[in-house]
């Protein structure tokens, strides 16, 4: 949650004049971003959140959430990345990451855990489509594209069908049939709110309210792209994740 929005919250809902601000802030700036992350929730959270959610370590290793399946695999780098992604449930550092090294050395791995981390914060909320302004309640979108359509199901499709199929937690809160055959083309509707895409085109993004997206094997040529087009084509992709997310 951005400085500003703490900002505005204090002007709107607080009615503080400049000067109060400007001490609060200057007090919140010094905590540590566990005291940030409650005070945040504290102050508007519980408001929009049935509880607060776990930090990003507990995520990965408590075995009611993913500590069945990513705990022991997980390699550390990895780990103390999206720690420094996610300091804290309600103080996300980044909101884009680049990870480029050799192949296997757990890309995949680190972005579906984000993925699933992104979801679980969503479910922690009252009414996700409300709070983030959505009309449709159904198209709150995670996209994950690729060089091609059959790349995006199956390195990228198969693994968030394990974290949402075997965690207890997504056992608990998830009610639909998880049926990922439709992954590149309609899509898995996880709950009412949350929606599921893969595939290779901008078509995928078009018309989502998106929320997550991955473009993975950026680098990667494809049969279907020319060389010379490469990199103007997976722009387009990346382009247009962002201008979907902005919007």
């Amino acid at each position: 949650m951005s400085d500003e929005f703490i900002v505005q919250y204090l002007k709107d809902e607080q009615h503080l004049d400049d000067a109060s601000i400007i001490d609060f802030m200057k007090d919140y700036r010094s905590l540590s971003d566990t005291e940030r992350s409650f005070m945040i929730y504290q102050m508007v959270g519980k408001e929009l959140y049935k509880e607060y959610p776990v930090d990003i370590k507990t995520f990965i290793h408590d075995p009611y959430f993913l500590g069945s399946i990513y705990s022991d695999i997980i390699y550390p780098i990895w780990e103390n990345t999206l720690t420094e992604i996610y300091p804290a449930p309600f103080c996300k550092k980044y909101n884009e990451a680049l990870l480029s090294c050799a192949t296997r050395a757990g890309k995949s791995t680190t972005i579906i855990i984000s993925a699933l981390y992104e979801i679980y914060l969503l479910l922690c909320m009252i009414s996700p489509s409300k709070t983030l302004n959505i009309k449709n309640s159904a198209n709150i979108t995670f996209v994950f594209l690729s060089k091609d359509n059959p790349t995006a199901c199956s390195q990228l499709g198969e693994d968030i069908h394990k974290g949402l199929t075997l965690s207890p937690f997504f056992n608990d809160v998830i009610t639909n049939n998880l049926s990922f055959s439709n992954l590149d083309k309609k899509g898995v509707q996880v709950t009412d709110n949350i929606l599921l895409k893969a595939g290779s085109s901008v078509n995928v993004i078009t018309g989502t309210d998106l929320i997550f997206g991955c473009l993975d094997e950026a680098n990667m040529p494809s049969p279907k792209i020319a060389d010379e087009r490469l990199v103007e084509t997976r722009t387009k992709l990346y382009t247009a994740m962002v201008d979907r997310r902005n919007a």
